[in-house]
């Protein structure tokens, strides 16, 4: 297919849709006013199969838990345990399941002690049960986050090369450049197992694993490194949620979450959002990589997310000191974050199939950022920023979305959405089949567009305008599937709804932290804690979307257009001079934007 180039239609349809946002922000409704949720707590959820599909989760558990950290496995015909995956994503994974099991505790602890909810017995059982996976999990952070302190002494290749390593590298190729920096309790590792650990649970895990290091229980344990900012929120995201649960509880498991929250943020900051790994080590070598990582340099979100971890847990279990510390961190991270969250959004949207993982760190970092958020100014424009986003993904049926914002703005209709999208899932860990071969269906009774299509929708005083680009040969959905037609994932929520087509391992068992996160938090928000209903404020655009009855607009690149209906569809195929024609016609008779070059 032939194409223009990319860079002036991308300008032309931002200059569109900012100039089109301009108008429709002086005609938007003033934002409902707050008003006390109904809770919920006679939800479908709390119905026997769907309650049972969560226990059954739950008493599998301890099978993906590997000294605390969750892992998927592989069996064979027996049940057996053959293989494990996952190690190098333990960390988020581990933070996940921690959050689950937190709001499993409160809700089991709201049953065993609230007035009206049902009490033993099978709910002292969840909660004890609750009680020990929450210990398991926080163990097991607590070494990723801690371990780093004594990764230390001289490089590896000064004591034999690397092979200390597991699995040793070739001869010769031992990544590292010397003794340059100590390790550090807050630099967070992937996943760590100790010495002897057998290869089917230990993974090659490829470049980036450390040399063996002591750890306080005696043991010589080896660590995969090469961290990612994922890893950090997934870790938060989980901490933060024990420490609001159980430790409200439990006063020595409050003190041990508080430092590491803390020791995570506070060795971040110290080293300019980056971080630098124990001897000069590179963690993948001939990458970006190396012992140097600005991992959060330009992610102001992510930023903030750590932050008003560690601001919440100093005020509420932390020194006098440690407040008035993290209280101007958090002055200074807001002042020079806030105004970026939009650029991040902006790019975000722009993509919304490729790299979908990135929308589930920008959910659970607004989760904790807003909900944690003291002073109702900054949390009105930290949700103005967050409905930019909000406002493109809240049609694609994703439950752990649904669920936190939810949590975050008692709408009803989420409520109910994340409901229904959550109980899909059990027809999608149910069926029979591991693979699923959509792209048959393109045509017939499922809308297929290119794989790289991208849609603006901006709602003016006339109707909607769309404005959307695409030039990929290979094709996606245009809506986003049900859940149960999806190909499996780890961690289905984080993987966009629009992919055709994917197989899995019959042997593969994922942990299902996708169904029972969503569905502890919602429990926990519709029966214990249910949000005040503080609508997002509304986005005057654009955002991402998918077909909008009788829109009007245009589509780069594609060719042979002539008219704004052809541009649209893409029915006639030619020139795309005439698109982009149309397009700078469209724009001549918008307003200009006050400023604007």
């Amino acid at each position: 297919m032939h194409s223009v180039p990319l860079a002036a239609p991308r300008r032309r349809a931002a200059l569109l849709a900012a100039s089109l946002a301009v108008l429709a922000t002086a005609l938007m409704p003033a934002a409902p006013g707050a008003a006390a949720a109904e809770p919920d707590g006679a939800t479908v959820l709390a119905q026997p199969t769907s309650l049972d599909e969560a226990d059954v989760i739950d008493a599998q558990a301890p099978q993906h838990l590997f000294w605390g950290q969750v892992l998927g496995i592989d069996v064979d015909g027996s049940g057996n345990v053959v293989g494990t995956s996952g190690q190098g994503d333990s960390a988020i994974w581990t933070g996940h399941y921690l959050a689950s099991q937190a709001f499993r505790y409160a809700v089991a602890r709201a049953h065993l002690h609230g007035p009206n909810l049902s009490g033993p017995p099978d709910w002292e059982q969840r909660f004890a049960d609750a009680k020990a996976r929450i210990a398991d999990a926080v163990a097991g952070l607590h070494r990723l986050i801690n371990i780093a302190q004594d990764w230390h002494g001289g490089s590896p290749s000064a004591t034999g090369g690397c092979t200390d390593r597991y699995p040793p590298p070739p001869s010769g190729t031992c990544p590292t450049v010397g003794g340059v920096f100590q390790g550090e309790s807050g630099l967070l590792m992937r996943f760590c197992a100790p010495k002897g650990t057998p290869d089917y649970i230990l993974g090659n895990q490829g470049p980036g694993v450390t040399p063996g290091i002591p750890w306080e229980d005696g043991q010589t344990w080896y660590c995969k490194a090469q961290i990612s900012r994922d890893q950090y929120m997934g870790a938060m995201l989980g901490e933060l949620a024990a420490f609001d649960t159980a430790g409200a509880d439990d006063p020595a498991l409050q003190a041990e979450l508080e430092h590491d929250i803390t020791a995570m943020t506070g060795y971040l900051v110290r080293h300019g959002w980056s971080v630098e790994y124990p001897n000069g080590d590179v963690a993948v070598p001939d990458t970006s990589q190396g012992f140097v990582n600005p991992l959060f340099d330009i992610n102001p979100l992510e930023r903030l997310h750590m932050v008003q971890g560690a601001r919440h847990a100093a005020d509420v279990a932390g020194t006098l000191q440690e407040k008035a510390f993290w209280e101007g961190v958090w002055a200074e991270e807001l002042a020079t974050s806030l105004p970026e969250l939009h650029v991040e959004y902006a790019l975000a949207i722009d993509d919304p199939k490729n790299s979908y993982y990135k929308f589930n760190l920008d959910y659970i970092a607004n989760f904790d950022v807003i909900r944690l958020e003291t002073d109702p100014a900054t949390r009105t424009l930290l949700k103005q920023a967050f409905s930019e986003l909000d406002a493109s993904m809240s049609d694609d049926r994703n439950a752990h979305f649904e669920a936190i914002s939810y949590a975050l703005t008692g709408d009803r209709w989420r409520l109910d959405d994340a409901v229904t999208d959550t109980l899909d899932w059990i027809a999608y860990r149910n069926r029979m089949v591991t693979s699923v071969h959509n792209s048959a269906r393109c045509g017939r009774d499922l809308k297929c567009v290119p794989d790289d299509y991208v849609q603006l929708d901006q709602g003016t005083p006339a109707g909607t305008v769309q404005v959307a680009t695409a030039s990929s040969s290979s094709m996606r959905a245009l809506d986003p599937l049900p859940v149960d037609q999806r190909p499996e994932s780890d961690f289905i929520w984080q993987r966009d709804p629009y992919t055709l087509d994917g197989s899995w391992s019959a042997g593969h068992i994922d942990p299902g932290v996708d169904y029972l996160l969503p569905y502890w938090m919602i429990r926990y928000y519709t029966e214990v804690n249910p949000p005040v209903h503080e609508p997002l404020p509304p986005y005057p655009g654009p955002t991402g979307g998918n077909d909008v009855p009788g829109a009007t607009g245009v589509t780069l690149p594609l060719p042979q257009s002539s008219t704004i209906a052809d541009c649209i569809t893409g029915v006639t195929r030619g020139s795309a001079a005439s698109c982009v024609a149309l397009l700078d016609s469209i724009i001549s008779v918008v307003p200009p934007i006050p400023g604007a070059p």
